[in-house]
């Protein structure tokens, strides 16, 4: 789905931090079905957004990356992003194929419930 300042915007749950990189597993299908594979190739600039919450503390968080995604296809990439410990949220689908996002700008606020 691109967004109003024409980036790509990379839906996923399975993600890991990896040095300086980014790094999403998906599925083909996933991939396929929203045309994030043809989309890389031809659109590299994205976004990504990650939030979080406590609902005890009335806090959250909201992190947006922005940056240059390739697909990895490298087997000794792949290897060493097997070892990161990735797993999916939502299903027991096996991610077999990796998006990384080289970031170039990171932003990110914290919301805090004032009494807490």
């Amino acid at each position: 789905m691109k967004s109003s300042c024409m980036l790509l915007m990379v839906l996923a749950l399975s993600f890991a931090s990896a040095q300086d990189t980014l790094e999403i597993a998906q599925t083909l299908r996933d991939l396929s079905n929203t045309g994030v594979l043809m989309d890389i190739s031809a659109h590299p600039d994205v976004a990504f957004e990650v939030d979080g919450f406590d609902v005890d503390r009335r806090a959250g968080w909201s992190v947006v990356i922005r940056g240059k995604a390739t697909t990895v296809e490298e087997p000794m990439q792949l290897a060493r992003l097997d070892t990161l410990g990735v797993s999916p949220w939502a299903d027991l689908a096996e991610r077999t194929h990796w998006v990384r996002i080289r970031p170039n700008s990171v932003t990110g606020r914290q919301i805090v419930h004032p009494t807490r």
